[in-house]
Order: C-alpha cells, then sequence, then structure tokens
C-alpha cells in the first residue's frame, strides 16, 4: 500500500512589490551564474526556468541543463565554483517555462507556451564542447507542458499535436533521436475522468498522474497490449485542490502530493486570507514569520505568466492550521 503526504501550495493573487533576499538553511551557495544579461523580453523578463542534471558517465562530467525565456543553457558544472557555459540552443523566444529531460545522450526539451512551437532532441555526447540540436519541429508534437521518462518510453503531460491535443501521451525511446507515439491516453481513458495531466511521475510503468481539479489517478501502463489501466483515483481528501505534481519516495510506500490552492483577493467566497498574508509581510519587511505553534511559516515572492504572486512554504505538522487562517472568515 502506498501511503499519501499533501502539501498544499497556496498561491493568493496578490502583488508583492520587490524581491527579498534570503538567509540559507542548510543550504551553501557555491556559485552563481547570469548566462545572459541582456535578456528582456516582455513579459517574462530576464528569467530562467525549468532545469535537468546531467551526469556524462564516459568523461565523468556533471552538467546543468537550464531552461531561459529564449532557448536553453548547457553549463558544465563539474567544479561547482565554477561553472562553465558550455554551449545554448535558441527555441521559441519569450517562454516562461521549458521542460527539460534526458535518457543517455539526449536532451529532450519542451514547452506549453502559444503556438507556435516546437519540441526539441539536443545531442549531448560532444559536451563539454558543444551540443547538437537535432530535432527541432512539431512532427512529433508541438507542446507539452511536463516531461517524464521511465525506462525507454518518453511521458509527455499535456501534449498538442500540431493537430488536436491529448491529457498526456506516452513515446516510445527505442531509438532516442526518434520517439515515436505509442499511446495517447483518452484511448483508454475517459476524458471525463481525466481531462489534462498537469504532471506524472513514472515507476516501472506505474504512472502517478496529477490531473488537476480531478485529483490524483494511479494507472498502468502494459507494454505487451498497449494499454493503460486505471488502478486506483485519489481525489477527495482533506484541503484537496489543483492537484499539480507528486513524488515517490525510494522504498516505494509514500507519495508526496503537491496541491494548489487559489486564493483570489477580490473572490467573496474567500475571506480573511488578504489580511492574513499582509501580517505574514508586515513583520518589518520580512519574508518569514517564527510562530511558537505553527513555526517557521516562509514566504517567496514568485509571480507567474504575468501574474503577480508568491508560494507559502509551512511545515508539516501545522499545515491544516495554516490552511484554516488563510480560509477563514473575517
Amino acid at each position: 500500500m502506498v501511503r499519501t503526504l499533501s502539501l498544499l501550495l497556496f498561491a493568493p493573487l496578490l502583488l508583492i512589490s520587490q524581491a527579498f533576499n534570503y538567509s540559507s538553511w542548510n543550504v551553501q551557495l557555491l556559485s552563481r551564474i547570469n548566462p545572459d544579461t541582456s535578456l528582456n523580453t516582455t513579459p517574462v523578463g530576464n528569467r530562467y526556468s525549468g532545469c535537468w542534471g546531467w551526469y556524462q558517465s564516459n568523461k565523468n562530467r556533471e552538467y546543468v541543463i537550464s531552461g531561459a525565456a529564449n532557448g536553453t543553457y548547457f553549463i558544465d558544472i563539474t567544479n561547482p565554483q565554477n561553472p562553465v557555459v558550455c554551449d545554448f540552443v535558441g527555441g521559441k523566444k519569450g517562454c516562461t517555462w521549458r521542460e527539460i529531460k534526458t535518457y543517455q545522450n539526449y536532451c529532450y526539451v519542451a514547452s506549453d507556451d502559444a503556438k507556435p512551437n516546437t519540441f526539441q532532441i539536443i545531442d549531448m555526447q560532444y559536451l563539454p564542447d558543444s551540443v547538437q540540436l537535432i530535432h527541432n519541429s512539431n512532427s512529433i508534437f508541438e507542446r507539452g507542458h511536463t516531461l517524464w521518462i521511465d525506462q525507454n518510453k518518453l511521458y509527455v503531460g499535456m501534449t498538442t499535436f500540431s493537430t488536436g491535443s491529448s491529457p498526456m501521451s506516452i513515446f516510445s525511446l527505442a531509438t532516442p533521436s526518434a520517439p515515436v507515439l505509442l499511446k495517447r491516453i483518452e484511448q483508454d481513458i475517459s476524458i471525463n475522468l481525466i481531462n489534462q495531466v498537469h504532471d506524472m511521475l513514472v515507476r516501472n510503468d506505474t504512472i502517478y498522474a496529477s490531473a488537476g481539479w480531478q485529483g490524483l489517478h494511479i494507472l498502468k501502463y502494459v507494454p505487451a497490449q498497449n494499454t493503460l489501466q486505471p488502478l486506483s483515483t485519489y481525489a477527495s481528501y482533506p484541503f484537496a485542490g489543483y492537484n499539480h505534481s507528486s513524488f515517490l519516495t525510494q522504498n516505494g510506500k509514500i507519495l508526496m502530493l503537491g496541491h494548489n490552492q487559489v486564493l483570489e483577493k477580490n473572490n467573496p467566497s474567500m475571506h480573511g486570507e488578504y489580511g492574513v498574508i499582509q501580517q505574514y509581510l508586515a513583520k518589518e519587511g520580512k519574508q518569514s514569520l517564527k510562530d511558537a505553534t505553527m513555526g517557521e511559516i516562509y514566504l517567496m515572492n514568485l509571480p507567474r505568466l504575468g501574474s503577480a504572486g508568491f508560494d507559502l512554504f509551512v511545515p508539516l505538522a501545522p499545515l491544516g492550521m495554516v490552511a484554516d487562517k488563510l480560509v477563514a472568515k473575517n
């Protein structure tokens, strides 16, 4: 049996006028790099989004693959105090998000920003000297919100093809440079049950699909039959919101869920949360609040998609208490 641990991500639509400097906790900053200081693309600005790591075993080198508004950077961090930009692959300009995963020596890059867009495959075998873009079109698919690789299969959440779309699709990586479509989820699972897969975690063909407001769905992909079989659904639970993503512990016994509760300032059904959040900010400009009962509440300025907002980090034990305070009536 897999137990679940829910983590709420509260994202009120609240303007925070400045970003704060944060002290570290059990983390040491080794270096900082900003490859493109000239980037100023409206509405994204000078922003990086999405990153992945890759280890080049035949050369014993480590890399960060970082998405940016105008493309993807390949950065050698073998010496973490001295990161080196090895190469850059341009993509759709002004992207708010790039999703990156690797398989063997190939890097897969997708974005779900508006058309026109492309899915990219990049050969990394020539690093640290350079990379080679080998696919950059919409012929396999055009847009995808999230990627996951399990064994030799690529899973794409919220896939948009040149014609039509799918809540989730599965591709074979038997030939890593040329993925082949195996299955679209709506072929086996009713779209009334799952109309989007915002993110998915897959282990040994078992899919933990975060389906937004439709909750978490656990599915099994059966390669021999090329079918998807529903195993269970977890849609009704305390503080259920938009099921955003999940993570399974290494022993496979605990599944941690991340889900959003959107609290809108002008929504009459939400009472008091605006004032509560203001209290967190009012502590002499501090971004964290220490409370004897709730512990340390940590606030991070993080606007997304042109909307102002922030992420609120809360210790697990008082999570319910903090949620109650956020939605309590005046």
